[in-house]
């Protein structure tokens, strides 16, 4: 019995198998030209941040509407944890820093993904994460957000 304890053990650990790349990426931005004033924006774009932040590990960290800033921590994605043989093992999160700027007619997102670990599973595809999959999913944030500004009505 023991036997197979440790050959399940080892079979399972086996499945987790992954690889951290570190990654360097540049920041993406993209300037949009919208109709509003710098207020207005303002409030889309906190609300836009608050609509995607559908993780609690995605935060709002600044804004200030004066400046026409909201800034935040967004988690693209998360591999959650798992316990083989008793251990905990956890498999790591992925975070990028949002920033927002509207002035009157214009806004500018700014996606920071800096840091950047790509993860390779040499045994499962749901845990794997590479630069060709955040630069698209930062693509299709960056057109919500567009889009999102150009939609969304905020008159009450």
């Amino acid at each position: 019995m023991k036997k197979y304890v440790i050959l399940l053990g080892i079979l399972l650990s086996s499945c987790y198998t992954y690889e951290r790349v570190p990654i360097t990426m540049e920041p993406f931005d993209r300037t949009i030209m919208v109709e509003g004033i710098k207020n207005d924006l303002f409030v889309k774009a906190n609300n836009w941040m608050v609509e995607i932040f559908t993780s609690p590990k995605s935060v709002i960290q600044f804004s200030d509407k004066e400046a026409g800033v909201v800034t935040g921590r967004y988690l693209f994605k998360d591999f959650g944890s798992t316990i083989v043989m008793g251990e905990v093992v956890d498999f790591g999160q992925i975070y990028a820093i949002i920033k927002l700027n509207v002035k009157d007619g214009a806004t500018k997102i700014t996606i920071d993904a800096g840091n950047f670990t790509e993860i390779h599973s040499k045994t499962n595809e749901s845990y794997r994460y590479t630069k060709a999959k955040a630069v698209q999913e930062i693509q299709v944030l960056m057109d919500n957000y567009e889009q999102y500004l150009k939609t969304t009505d905020i008159s009450f």
